[in-house]
């Protein structure tokens, strides 16, 4: 992403931390009954934790991820991070306990994917407990369907996962300020043709068959696409003619349309992307007709340009 582009978007709760292969969760490690309180303790913990982690040294990652288990053993996802660090490190008994847990605390947000087509968890696939803890997680993810009456859960779960990944290769430190921007193009273009090939591009999969964590994560993958600027395009002008009858938010196709003329280095359409100008404040990026674009921006909702840039205490 361009350092100097600041783009708005909705991010789904899980995401993943750098790494080439494997996926942990991003660790917001709040005080119990305190909303958006920091515990920097606990936060510095995590942090060591993964830290040990994405250098390999799965051991070390291991002995932080226990303390915060055993601070906070509600938190499900410190419970995967710790089996996933557990199963690098070959210790595969504990490994499967903590993934028990995390399938009894995760219930309902329990990611399936993540865990049965993790390279380190492969290593299980034969296992009886690993085949039951995936039969286990599959029957919380149908309840949650049931109750949100989306039909493909199970889609829309591997799309989050291939967006999990997509998150993985962009926090890679390999790829940060802008280093190895070939190599990195060519693992998101490969994590997204193994995502296509769920889907009918043709026809997105609807909110009813993958709800709105399905339909989110698909939009973020296309947002990622810069490499493919205009298949971008096409597939924001798709979600946008979707609109929300089939759970694409308008505005997100907006962020998306706007990034892909950003690529072809065209005007923008809906005032989404801003960057720096040469004094260091930020602008709007070009647009060949203001007035269009307000109209446009107060048809989806968004909000007045002006108030917007003086909110944001920019120029113009």
């Amino acid at each position: 992403m361009n350092s100097t582009i600041k783009y708005i978007l909705v991010v789904l709760i899980f995401i993943s931390t750098p790494s080439l292969f494997s996926q942990q969760y991003i660790l917001f490690m709040f005080k119990p009954g305190k909303i958006m309180e920091y515990d920097t303790v606990q936060q510095m913990i995590a942090q060591k934790a993964s830290s040990f982690y994405y250098q390999h040294l799965y051991d070390s990652s291991a002995y932080f991820y226990a303390q915060l288990n055993q601070q906070r053993p509600e938190k499900y996802e410190i419970a995967f991070n710790y089996a996933l660090a557990l199963a690098a490190s070959g210790n595969q008994e504990k490994s499967l306990l903590l993934l028990e847990s995390y399938v009894q605390y995760a219930g309902d947000k329990c990611h399936c994917s993540f865990f049965e087509e993790n390279e380190h968890f492969q290593r299980y696939a034969n296992h009886k407990k690993f085949i039951d803890l995936g039969k286990q997680c599959r029957n919380n993810l149908k309840k949650f369907a049931t109750k949100e009456k989306t039909t493909n859960y199970l889609l829309s779960d591997k799309i989050q996962y291939y967006l999990g990944k997509d998150q993985e290769i962009l926090n890679n430190p390999l790829f940060l300020n802008g280093l190895n921007t070939e190599l990195k193009n060519e693992q998101l273009h490969s994590n997204l043709m193994r995502a296509l090939r769920l889907i009918d591009t043709t026809r997105l999969p609807t909110l009813t068959e993958v709800g709105t964590a399905g339909t989110g994560a698909l939009s973020i993958l296309f947002l990622h696409a810069d490499y493919l600027p205009n298949f971008q395009l096409s597939m924001g002008k798709k979600m946008m003619a979707l609109g929300g009858e089939q759970g694409y938010s308008k505005k997100n196709a907006a962020y998306l349309i706007d990034r892909a003329y950003k690529n072809l280095s065209l005007p923008q359409l809906y005032g989404t992307i801003l960057e720096k100008n040469p004094s260091g404040k930020y602008e709007l990026y070009r647009t060949d007709n203001l007035e269009e674009m307000k109209k446009r921006r107060l048809e989806l909702g968004f909000q007045a340009i002006e108030d917007y840039l003086h909110n944001l205490q920019i120029t113009k």
